[in-house]
């Protein structure tokens, strides 16, 4: 139990960093949204004693969960997942640049999105307990 609270930990983190570069790079703020909620869903993974935790898309990693579709919207993952790669790399985009392209308002958006999913996984996680910060 105590990687899944690193990992919603790590996550939580990511987020509030999506939050605090989302007016200045939008796609920056994207891309630790993708981030967050990738980590939310691998810290419950975690917390099921999954061994397998390896991959980057949150749709993929939630149909590893049983009973997840009733927690997720299968819409807030597939938009974060499209994140994923076209925030950071040129080819991506077809000639153009993720710096220039992603917007606030879609950052914004992706914001709305990673704290539903993050938000969910802290819920389900915190239904068990926490280890103590002594040991």
């Amino acid at each position: 139990m105590e990687s899944a609270w690193r990992w919603l930990e790590q996550g939580t983190l990511d987020l509030a960093a999506a939050e605090d570069t989302a007016a200045a790079h939008p796609h920056v703020a994207c891309f630790l949204c993708q981030q967050a909620a990738e980590k939310a869903v691998k810290a419950l993974l975690y917390a099921r004693g999954e061994e397998r935790r390896t991959g980057h898309s949150i749709t993929a990693l939630l149909a590893r969960l049983p009973g997840s579709q009733d927690l997720v919207a299968a819409a807030d993952a597939l938009a974060l997942d499209l994140l994923y790669q076209a925030t950071r790399h040129p080819d991506a985009l077809q000639g153009a640049v993720p710096g220039r392209v992603f917007t606030v308002d879609q950052a914004q958006e992706a914001l709305v999105r990673a704290r539903r999913i993050v938000g969910v996984c802290a819920q389900v996680l915190g239904v068990l307990e926490k280890p103590s910060e002594n040991g």
